[in-house]
C-alpha cells in the first residue's frame, strides 16, 4: 500500500502493492505513475508491432561454411562437383534454415521477388582451372531467374593460370541476381553446388570463403 511521510505528505510504497493502487488520498501518486506507465507501454507496444511487421514482411537468411578452408580433389577427372554443406546460420528471420535436419538447404517460404547472393573465394594448384557456383532447386522448379546466364559463368584465376606456375590465389566467384519465386504450392528449397573444371584433370582446389544469402524484396507483380 501507499504510505506518506509526515508534514510533507511525500508518497512511498510498502510491500509489493502496485503503484497504481488508488488510496483516495489527496497526494495519491497513482494517477501520475499510472499515466506514465500507460504511455510507456503504448509506445513500446507500437514499436514492437512495427518491428514484428518488418520481420514478417522481409524474410532474410544467410548461411556460411565457417570450418574453412576445406580442400577437394578429383583424381584423374577433369570435373569436380561439390554440394555445399552449411554449418552456420548467420541470420534467419523466417524459419528458412534447419542445419540439423538439412544442412545443405535454405527453404524459401514466401512468394515474391528474391535477391539471391553467394560468394565463393577459392584457390587452385592446377593450371587452367575454372569454377562456377550453381544454384540448385531440388524437386519441381519454382524459381525463375531474371538473368538467364546466372548459373553459367565460369571464373578463372587471375592472373590466367595458363601463364603461371603454382597456386593461383584469391579467386572470387560472386552470384548475385533477382529471382521470381512461387511458394504458393509449398516451400521452395535451394542449394548451392560448386563445379570446378580443369582441362588437364587432377583438380585440387581449396575453398577459403563460402556464404549464401536469400533476401525477399517484393511481392510478385
Amino acid at each position: 500500500m501507499v504510505a506518506y511521510t509526515a508534514n510533507l505528505c511525500l508518497p512511498y510504497f510498502e510491500g509489493t502493492d502496485s503503484p497504481c493502487v488508488d488510496t483516495g488520498a489527496v497526494c495519491d501518486p497513482s494517477t501520475v505513475w499510472c499515466d506514465v506507465a500507460r504511455i510507456i507501454d503504448s509506445t513500446f507496444t507500437t514499436f514492437d508491432d512495427t518491428i514484428s511487421r518488418a520481420v514478417d514482411s522481409f524474410p532474410y537468411a544467410q548461411v556460411a561454411v565457417s570450418d574453412i578452408p576445406f580442400t577437394f580433389s578429383s583424381g584423374a577427372s577433369n570435373l569436380q562437383t561439390h554440394l555445399v554443406i552449411w554449418d552456420t546460420a548467420v541470420g534467419d528471420s523466417d524459419g528458412m534454415v534447419n542445419l540439423t535436419t538439412d544442412p545443405s538447404t535454405v527453404t524459401l517460404r514466401r512468394s515474391g521477388i528474391w535477391n539471391l547472393h553467394c560468394i565463393t573465394v577459392w584457390r587452385s594448384s592446377v593450371n587452367d582451372t575454372h569454377l562456377t557456383t550453381e544454384l540448385l532447386n531440388p524437386g519441381s522448379p519454382k524459381i525463375t531467374s531474371f538473368n538467364t546466364q546466372f548459373q553459367d559463368v565460369w571464373v578463372e584465376p587471375i592472373p590466367d593460370p595458363g601463364d603461371i606456375v603454382g597456386p593461383a590465389l584469391g579467386l572470387s566467384n560472386i552470384m548475385d541476381a533477382f529471382f521470381r519465386v512461387d511458394a504458393s504450392t509449398g516451400p521452395v528449397p535451394l542449394q548451392i553446388q560448386l563445379q570446378v573444371f580443369a582441362a588437364g584433370g587432377g583438380i585440387v582446389g581449396t575453398i577459403e570463403v563460402c556464404r549464401f544469402s536469400a533476401r525477399w524484396v517484393a511481392d510478385l507483380p
